[in-house]
């Protein structure tokens, strides 16, 4: 490590007499950035006005004064910051990378307001795509359909898509806005039952969807659909990955939690990152299929400090928009329903225990409470193996492992104290509080809900950290969008099912936890932080310039503030400054 040759010298020249400041005047070029705003993320210095960068690393912190005294030497490059506002790099905590990517170059369903929205905007993209659909590829494919959006609330069938004559003759498959229901048309159905799909045979951890007709796919469900679906080609996928770095870049983020990709894919970054093309700091989570451990397929690596792999990303349950999170009682609006659990719980257990004698960090995909239990249970068996729990504090032993919840949404009051107790780390989204709140209170009910997107909460039962994400492409990837939900729990327009001062809005997170949830705690959750996640000596330079005091401004100028500058080991990858 460069910096390690750095105090090596040092050290050298303090017994040779030669003062510190000589030292540092007798080195290399490096680049000054003075007069900031700088929020450092750092305990020790929070705030600061200049730092300094070298071959990638940040060298010295401070003041203006002390920094521009201590680095006068000529041949430096002085930036002038002029006051503008500087955070350390921006990590999402829970996003689809690739998955993104691609949907980049497909339908976006989000304005649907109907059903009659959905086939115009299919049509729309079909009359303006050089592209010709078919049943050998490409489908047509688009995401972020949500019939709570529309009349009725129902979701859809094939033949909803199939009345129009021009989608009935090429195969389209639709992704709803949670990523967990596929909708399909006609098409795809014979190609389906060509392959053998047999509508009456039972899905485990996933459901087929025949009322009012057949067309939607839950969950596993969703292997079904995604079988028969024409392979993406590594172009396609390479193009994916530059078309999605480029997009989290121009939002702000330096980095991302990839929450979930199979080890054939992960071999494709890993040969795209060994070119040295690779300038989003990834930690990959392997996903294996149907859930299983796939742990002979795949080791832990990290190639330049950019792509790492030392994570596994396991399913236990849906998704409340879908009626897929599996919850303790029914649903207080469908209580037909209890959810879906994706995964044999009768094996979580080991399976976690697996992944940890491997050496991996386990993060669980949970959002009902009991989705969220079933998964508590599994972590406590499998930490008491190794640990005395009632001897050992959990915010210490877990620091080992720091088995993750990804979303932790709903959960029992004696369930968030366990979060705490066993020091497990939430990872949590602030736009699917903001995204949920029109429907979560009716679908869980008056009681249920006190322990939903419950953000305060688990700070004070004192859990390690709290990531924050977004999970795109569920919510279009985006900071300040996510720093907005965060502290103020309410739509764009300043509203809420509660009011103006935001849906329960107990649970908002200061601007402080909100920004440590996107740099140090993000940082953290990802066994990095010792070399990103604060503006401080010794670790990567990594940051990102805001026109505007974001820490200070009201909230509803937050999401329009203008992002100057995204930069990566002291390059800029976005912007300038």
């Amino acid at each position: 490590m460069k910096w390690i040759a750095f105090s090596a010298g040092l050290i050298s020249f303090l017994v040779a007499g030669v003062s510190a400041e000589q030292y540092i005047l007798s080195q290399k070029s490096v680049t000054v950035y003075h007069h900031g705003n700088i929020y450092t993320a750092d305990t020790k210095l929070p705030n600061a006005q200049a730092f300094v960068v070298r071959d990638g690393w940040f060298l010295d912190v401070g003041s203006n004064h002390d920094i521009l005294r201590r680095w006068r030497k000529r041949g430096n490059q002085f930036v002038n910051l002029k006051k503008k506002t500087v955070v350390p790099g921006l990590v999402d905590s829970h996003g689809h990378f690739i998955q993104f990517g691609r949907t980049l170059n497909e339908v976006n369903l989000n304005s649907a307001k109907s059903i009659d929205d959905v086939r115009q905007l299919l049509k729309e993209y079909i009359s303006n795509s050089p592209l010709q659909f078919g049943p050998e590829g490409p489908w047509l494919l688009g995401y972020s359909w949500n019939q709570n959006n529309w009349p009725g609330g129902q979701f859809p069938t094939a033949k909803d898509l199939d009345q129009d004559p021009v989608l009935a003759k090429i195969p389209i498959s639709l992704t709803r806005v949670d990523s967990h229901a596929l909708w399909v048309n006609g098409a795809v159905l014979d190609i389906m039952k060509k392959n053998g799909f047999d509508e009456n045979a039972p899905v485990p951890g996933g459901e087929i969807v025949k009322t009012p007709g057949i067309g939607v796919f839950i969950d596993n469900a969703q292997f079904l659909v995604q079988n028969s679906q024409p392979p993406y080609t590594e172009g396609q996928n390479l193009k994916a990955v530059k078309d999605a770095t480029a997009f989290l870049h121009s939002v702000g983020f330096t980095g991302v939690h990839d929450a979930g990709v199979d080890p054939e894919t992960i071999r494709f970054f890993r040969r795209v990152a060994e070119t040295g093309d690779w300038s989003l700091r990834s930690n990959v989570m392997v996903y294996c299929p149907e859930n299983s451990y796939c742990g002979d397929q795949i080791d832990a690596f990290e190639v330049d400090g950019k792509l790492k792999v030392r994570s596994v990303k396991i399913l236990i349950d849906g998704a409340l928009g879908s009626w897929g999170a599996a919850l303790i009682r029914p649903y207080s609006d469908n209580p037909s329903t209890r959810g879906i659990l994706r995964s044999d719980v009768t094996i979580l257990a080991k399976t976690v225990d697996q992944w940890m004698e491997k050496g991996f960090q386990v993060a669980t995909h949970a959002i009902g409470d009991l989705g969220n239990k079933l998964v508590l249970d599994a972590y406590e068996l499998a930490l008491g193996k190794r640990w005395n729990l009632n001897e050992t504090a959990g915010n210490r032993w877990n620091d080992k492992f720091r088995l993750r919840i990804e979303h932790a949404q709903i959960l029992t009051e004696e369930d968030i104290k366990r979060v705490g107790e066993l020091g497990i780390i939430p990872s949590v989204q602030p736009r699917h509080a903001t995204s949920d709140m029109a429907f979560a209170e009716k679908r869980l009910g008056s009681k249920r809900i006190l322990g939903a997107y419950a953000w305060q909460s688990f700070l004070n039962v004192s859990v390690p950290v709290l990531p924050l994400g977004s999970d795109f492409p569920v919510e279009p990837p985006g900071f300040l969008l996510d720093f907005y939900a965060a502290i103020t729990r309410n739509d764009l327009d300043g509203t809420s099912p509660q009011g103006p001062h935001g849906w329960f809005p107990n649970q908002k997170l200061t601007r402080e936890q909100a920004l440590r949830g996107f740099t140090i705690d993000a940082a953290y959750a990802s066994f990095s932080e010792n070399e990103i996640g604060s503006i401080t000596p010794r670790k990567r330079a990594d940051f990102v310039v805001f026109a505007k005091d974001i820490m200070k401004i009201k909230p509803k100028h937050i999401p329009n503030t203008k992002i100057i500058a995204t930069v990566v080991n002291g390059e800029a990858v976005y912007g300038n400054i």
